[in-house]
């Protein structure tokens, strides 16, 4: 390792990569700005908003927004117990603004959220390691899978890891500080109450104790103390009191217990879905990081060894990032793969370094091989969704086409850098790939699936059949898709031994017949063993799934003659 590399800064601390390369934070800024932008904005409303929690979140915002009620969300009229209220904030603030909900207001906070994210990347990528390595690992964060499907999804987890990436970038500029400035501190803690405020206080905790463990293994435990953890954990509560208090007043004691106690330490020690194995993550995050896995075993050795040699606490914190969000979540039986999205920034910033270690170090062969990996990944995904389009999806098989074929052509390109062994080529062919194959699949092929998974048609024959004052029934299956394309309240009847009987009952007290909605695998048999009879029925599909709207009345007893 070259002098330049090794020499000390002012305090004593080894310099880490990339005082050669210098690029102008302004225009780096602006020039990954408008790439995020561009990745991220144009294609929000192209397509309906699709089960399970687009609409549902939508539904709760849109409720919020009607009744003025900004402390405790609710849907379909019920207090909404599962999910803190940040993201209904915003997108009932937007909704006002923008005259009302839409696909594309209740996906931008998450878009935005993913936007300030690939700008905190690349700033932490500075702060850590280089302006070169920041610029790499901002644009492999903004067009990693998972990033990109959160980016476009009306979902809380795109702005988690804003507010997570926000508190990491205060932390990484003040990593190095025997006494980190207070002002700081202050900062980086009230992020991660915004953050807790939006999905709760897991990946809270595990930024946390990232940033505890890097410092206690840097300089011991009065470095580890100095960033105050008990403090910080007492700001991130008043944060979330901030909310709660008044939230609990109004809402009342079980609604407190529900989303303070039920949703975050019974759902984590013993949930009630998304079962999975102890090895999960180990399968999932290789795939949700795609395309740029292959670069992750490279870059973590790197960092490890940098860690090892130099002790610089730069290096050693993406590394304990990711590895305690790992661990922590492998514990409970409950598993998703969103849980790790708000570490990606950690692993764009391994993926970000080694890049610029391969392109600087002029290492151009596993850079090449690499690369050409990239590559390969989308001409098997080109494939795959062009056999799909012609066995299952024919109303779209020319857009899948045209996805293999443009595939087919940049991995042509790929190879022809790889083969001239002209690593910046295959670099750059390798990012241009990704985004143009994201902008092409968000633009083009998502909104052509709404012929699958839009609820809206089969909402609007549901609406010309049910008279605005009338009760509109959902037995056993609540689906939020139909629910916000209706746009009215509908009564749920919930499975219990009662349900039927509950059903029977509105039917017969209903003049025409009861509008009722139930799944499709159920309208066969539920009403003839509940005693009614089918008036009237519209097959449709609520999402992903098949979906009946039924018309049911009692059925008369004949009278008898003495």
């Amino acid at each position: 390792m070259d002098e330049a590399r090794t020499r000390p800064d002012s305090r004593g601390i080894p310099a880490t990569l990339g005082s050669d390369v210098k690029p102008s934070s302004l225009a780096a800024g602006a020039a990954l700005a408008l790439l995020a932008c561009l990745l991220f904005l144009p294609n929000l409303g192209t397509h309906e908003l699709w089960d399970p929690d687009e609409p549902r979140y939508a539904l709760v915002s849109r409720e919020m927004l009607r009744n003025g009620d900004a402390l405790v969300p609710r849907q379909n009229g019920r207090i909404y117990t599962q999910k803190p209220p940040m993201l209904f904030w915003l997108q009932s603030g937007l909704a006002s603004i923008a005259g009302g909900h839409s696909p594309w207001v209740s996906r931008l906070p998450a878009a935005l959220g993913a936007i300030g994210s690939v700008i905190l990347t690349w700033r932490m990528g500075v702060n850590l390691f280089c302006p070169l390595a920041g610029l790499a690992a901002a644009v492999v964060f903004a067009t990693a899978h998972l990033v990109q499907w959160n980016g476009h999804t009306g979902t809380m987890d795109s702005l988690l890891s804003f507010w997570i990436a926000l508190a990491a970038w205060l932390f990484a500029r003040i990593l190095r500080e025997p006494v980190p400035p207070p002002t700081t501190l202050w900062l980086a803690y009230a992020a991660l109450g915004c953050a807790a405020l939006t999905k709760g206080p897991a990946a809270v905790l595990m930024l946390i104790a990232a940033v505890v463990a890097v410092r206690w293994a840097w300089q011991g435990r009065t470095a580890a103390l100095a960033v105050r953890p008990g403090t910080g954990l007492a700001i991130v509560t008043a944060v979330c009191l901030f909310w709660l208090v008044p939230a609990g007043i109004r809402g009342g004691a079980e609604y407190v217990e529900a989303i303070a106690y039920r949703q975050t330490v019974v759902r984590f020690l013993n949930p009630w879905h998304h079962y999975h194995g102890p090895a999960y993550y180990l399968g999932m995050l290789p795939l949700d990081f795609l395309p740029w896995t292959f670069f992750l075993p490279a870059g973590s050795w790197a960092a490890w060894r940098r860690w090892k040699t130099e002790r610089d606490p730069g290096s050693l914190f993406p590394l304990l990032w990711v590895g305690l969000t790992v661990f922590f979540f492998s514990l409970s039986p409950g598993k998703r793969n969103v849980y790790l999205l708000p570490c990606f920034p950690a692993l764009a910033l391994l993926t970000g370094q080694i890049i610029h270690q391969w392109f600087k170090g002029k290492d151009e062969t596993w850079l090449l091989r690499c690369c050409l990996a990239v590559n390969s990944v989308f001409l098997l995904a080109g494939g795959a969704v062009a056999v799909a389009c012609w066995r299952k999806y024919t109303p779209i098989i020319t857009l899948g086409t045209g996805f293999a074929c443009l595939a087919a052509g940049l991995f042509v390109l790929q190879v022809r850098a790889h083969r001239l062994r002209r690593g910046g080529a295959a670099l750059i062919t390798a990012l241009t790939t990704t985004a143009v194959i994201w902008v092409y699949f968000y633009t083009l092929i998502m909104p052509a699936c709404d012929y699958f998974r839009s609820a809206r048609p089969f909402a609007r024959a549901v609406a010309a059949q049910v008279e605005p004052a009338e009760t509109l029934a959902s037995y056993i299956l609540f689906k939020p898709s139909v629910a916000y394309y209706l746009d009215r309240r509908i009564l749920e009847i919930d499975p219990s031994p009662a349900s039927r009987k509950q059903l029977v009952d509105l039917a017969s007290q209903t003049p025409g017949g009861l509008a009722c909605l139930m799944p499709k695998s159920m309208a066969e048999t539920e009403p003839r063993e509940a005693g009614l009879k089918v008036l009237d029925r519209i097959d449709g599909q609520g999402g992903a799934r098949s979906l009946v709207f039924l018309r049911l009345g009692a059925v008369t007893e004949p009278e008898t003659g003495k």
